[in-house]
């Protein structure tokens, strides 16, 4: 049985797994946020994943991602806004999707819980019991690296067939993955987004209808120009686009995420705000080598 959704319309095309700034308090910085998400508007992306993991939403106390949702939305302009909710802790996950609701999110993510293991038929219920209890479709968000959880087809299968799935946030893991999860979303009828911004266009030849990605926070232009190429049926006019993305991803490789999008959007002349977590010297290192590269690129592709 396939349980329909309302929200899948809405997941296609281009979305920004939205950075959160913050400052010394953990206080989200509304005046960069604004300024960020007028660059992503004005760059055609389709709308923000708040509060994701690019989000730093882990770091966050509850109180603060409420309120940083709450800027995204009166800042949003006309970018569609799914909001984040993951948590290992069931109180705070429909709290987050009360709030969401309330706040007009178009729709709520949610991750399986890290830290304790669980079995598939665990997994499954997770999903199907907050699913019951949000009362709103949810994107499955699948990041086994994150998480030690992989979201298989047979969890997705146990998910979508008891409870509304708007879509499916396919991040990390190998590629190749996308191949069976997209056949099994596309088996219940609701679209998959690819989080593999480097490689958006190999998705979405496998059937992805879109992204929601940590580059498109540095170079939303290029996501946007692969996206439009593909779906005109010209291929070859996103090829630069594509390329650039690979080179971009291949550099990020220097440093673990997330700490790799802050120097990209630092290169863009974006603000980051105060980090969340303390680096190594070795690591202040390479983030400052990542940021000079970036700002070579950036240039020579006259985008900064």
């Amino acid at each position: 049985m396939t349980v329909s959704t309302s929200l899948a319309p809405e997941l296609s095309g281009i979305f920004a797994a939205i950075w959160t700034p913050t400052d010394d308090h953990g206080i989200p910085i509304e005046s960069a946020l604004k300024i960020h998400l007028e660059l992503l508007e004005k760059a055609g992306v389709v709308g923000v994943l708040a509060l994701g993991s690019t989000g730093n939403f882990a770091r966050m106390e509850v109180s603060d991602r409420k309120r940083t949702l709450e800027l995204i939305i009166k800042h949003r302009g006309s970018l569609k806004v799914l909001a984040n909710i993951s948590d290992i802790r069931q109180g705070s996950i429909l709290a987050l999707g009360k709030h969401a609701r309330e706040e007009g999110a178009v729709g709520v993510s949610l991750m399986p819980p890290w830290f304790y293991p669980s079995v598939d038929q665990d997994l499954s219920e997770f999903f199907v019991r907050l699913g019951e209890r949000l009362q709103q479709p949810i994107v499955l968000y699948n990041f086994p690296e994150l998480t030690g959880k992989r979201l298989t087809p047979e969890v997705i299968d146990g998910v979508a067939s008891r409870v509304p799935v708007a879509g499916l946030k396919q991040s990390g893991d190998a590629f190749e993955r996308h191949v069976e999860v997209i056949a099994c979303a596309q088996s219940h009828g609701f679209p998959v987004l690819t989080g593999w911004d480097s490689r958006v266009g190999d998705a979405l030849m496998l059937g992805a209808t879109g992204c929601i990605g940590g580059l498109t926070n540095i170079v939303p232009e290029l996501l946007v120009a692969v996206d439009r190429a593909y779906r005109q049926g010209n291929i070859g006019s996103a090829a630069q686009a594509s390329s650039r993305l690979l080179e971009l991803g291949q550099a990020c490789s220097a440093l673990p995420f997330p700490i790799n999008m802050a120097a990209g959007m630092e290169a863009r002349g974006l603000e980051i705000g105060v980090r969340k977590s303390d680096y190594s010297k070795s690591t202040e290192v390479a983030y400052h080598q990542m940021f000079l590269r970036f700002k070579e690129l950036f240039t020579q592709w006259n985008l900064i």
